[in-house]
């Protein structure tokens, strides 16, 4: 159910920039959005044209979640000019396939109210974090890298603890689920991690890697105090293992630990990708060919809106960062159903109640009427 204008195509926020721009190409929206101030901030992934798959880490700015501005950074030098949007990261030097960025504007350490961690071939893809006093001046961890291998979804800290979802190959059952790596100072993560989603269907097991019910890159994360709500690549493999015919709507879980996940209701399409308007790659091209989405790391209450930002799967030339929207603060509804006779009854009316936690009466009578 994505935020669509009035012709009914997808809102499209974020398109890829210019010939001779970072993220000419296409945008890989494995980034994220935070809302810093009376701003919202988003970090993504762009690659410009005639390379081989180089990503770099773009910015932008916006108000409202739907128009959004890529500044002239003036940090890094892209084809011999600083015109652009890239921030300092390593002076853009490597590849950089998924982050997350944090935001924590009450540390004592000014030069750490910004953490990333992200992955990158250059170190293996193991988890290397790093830190930035305004969000576009990176330093890199002296202690990196600080975790193991991980392709990372989301994150977000709660109690006190960072949590990092993704996907490893790195267990006994090497089929895509959501694995959780935790750590108290970002530096530090343990070597233990907590399979919190699993699928579990046997075709993976029958058929090959890319058959059966899998979940993407771990979940995308929107701490809401009690319960932390993920949205998770909802990968759907075909039994012939063929990688060309999976299809992946954005699925929903929740956790009230971090760690263990459930989903509300099994195998529901929070964000539908064949309803997205996504465009399947050119005719030649060897990647999947029915609908995909990518989760990116962005939930903000605007307004009487809920906003959550995502993008088509693979990348390609016609990729961009999307938006679904919601009424604020409702992604589930509710409903309640009367059983047993629905016949009118004469002088009386059929009533339901719902309790959503425990009242206590103290000792005293309590009728509805």
């Amino acid at each position: 159910m994505g935020h669509t204008s009035p012709s009914g195509s997808t809102k499209v926020v974020v398109r890829p920039g210019e010939p001779s721009s970072p993220d000419s190409q296409h945008i890989a929206y494995y980034g994220s959005v935070h809302k810093v101030g009376d701003e919202l901030w988003m970090w993504y992934l762009g690659q410009g044209e005639q390379e081989d798959w180089f990503q770099r880490v773009c910015f932008a700015k916006s108000i409202d979640g739907y128009s959004w501005e890529k500044l002239a950074l003036a940090l890094v030098s892209y084809q011999g000019n600083k015109n652009n949007n890239l921030i300092d990261l390593s002076q853009a030097s490597y590849h950089v396939q998924s982050l997350v960025v944090f935001y924590d504007p009450n540390v004592a350490e000014s030069d750490r109210r910004f953490k990333m961690a992200f992955q990158s071939p250059k170190y293996n893809h193991d988890i290397f974090v790093a830190f930035s006093p305004d969000g576009i001046n990176w330093t890199e961890s002296r202690n990196n890298p600080v975790g193991r291998y991980l392709e990372i979804g989301g994150g977000t800290r709660f109690n006190g603890t960072y949590y990092l979802t993704g996907q490893s190959f790195d267990h006994p059952n090497p089929a895509r689920q959501l694995i959780t790596y935790v750590s108290d100072d970002f530096e530090h993560w343990d070597d233990s991690f907590c399979i919190g989603l699993n699928r579990g269907d046997p075709l993976y097991s029958a058929y090959g890697l890319n058959s059966g019910k899998q979940v993407h890159l771990g979940a995308a994360l929107w701490n809401r105090g009690n319960v932390i709500i993920g949205f998770y690549g909802k990968w759907d493999g075909y039994p012939s293992n063929d990688r060309r015919l999976a299809s992946m709507d954005l699925g929903i879980a929740v956790t009230n630990d971090g760690l263990h996940y459930r989903e509300p209701i099994r195998n529901f399409p929070i964000v539908s990708a064949a309803e997205d308007g996504w465009a399947a790659p050119p005719i030649g091209d060897p990647r999947v060919k029915y609908p995909a989405l990518m989760q990116g790391q962005g939930f903000e209450n605007i307004g009487d809106k809920t906003l959550f930002w995502y993008g088509p799967w693979p990348e390609q030339k016609s990729s961009g960062v999307r938006v679904a929207s919601w009424k604020r603060d409702q992604l589930s509804y509710f409903q309640v159903l009367v059983i047993g006779d629905h016949s009118p009854r004469k002088g009386r009316s059929e009533k339901s109640y719902v309790t959503s936690a425990p009242i206590n009466l103290e000792g005293k009578k309590y009728s509805f009427s």
